[in-house]
């Protein structure tokens, strides 16, 4: 049964992605990066970055769409790429999923309401979480740009296990999974 699970979700295509920037809502795109389990892409160019997103054919989750939303809406309102969509909305109007072009976005944080710090130790992975301290000053440097990528990489691996342990498939309509003591016991052991 296992390995009939872990089949179907290498079957499944996924990335994971975030935006950092410099100066928080208010600021400017710093960098983004994407995973799609077997390779980083690190852009410092916001052009680049929302090109090869746009072009994904598929899901990008995005640990707190909410901020990451603005700025990809905010590029493609600057750009000319028409969102012809309405987005799919919690009760507390927080965006869970919008589609744009052929990519559908969604909210990992609403999936499963936990930090990726508390995420990580849940589902025991190996990667940990590296601090940057203030998020509103961050500047382009190799820390930020670790960081960057260790969050993204720990993200996917995370749903990865997610997905295995619930043994759903990433289009599926999902419910919360907390992090919590509990479920730690039946979680799956390594990454």
């Amino acid at each position: 049964m296992r390995e009939k699970r872990e089949k179907r979700n290498e079957r499944t295509k996924f990335y994971s992605g975030d935006i950092e920037t410099q100066g928080g809502l208010e600021g400017k795109f710093l960098m983004g990066g994407v995973y799609d389990g077997k390779t980083y892409r690190g852009f410092t160019n916001e052009r680049d970055f929302m090109n090869f997103v746009l072009k994904l054919k598929g899901t990008i989750f995005f640990h707190f769409l909410d901020f990451d939303i603005r700025f990809i809406l905010d590029w493609c309102q600057r750009n000319g790429v028409e969102v012809t969509t309405m987005p799919i909305l919690s009760g507390d109007k927080k965006v869970v999923e919008w589609r744009i072009e052929d990519v559908v976005f969604r909210d990992s944080l609403i999936l499963t309401n936990s930090s990726l710090r508390e995420l990580a130790k849940t589902f025991r992975l190996r990667t940990k979480k590296i601090e940057v301290g203030e998020y509103r000053s961050l500047k382009n440097t190799k820390k930020t740009r670790q960081y960057l990528q260790n969050d993204v990489i720990i993200l996917h691996k995370i749903l990865v296990k997610f997905y295995a342990y619930r043994d759903w498939e990433t289009d599926r309509k999902s419910t919360r999974l907390n992090s919590s003591h509990s479920a730690k016991s039946r979680m799956p052991s390594s990454a």
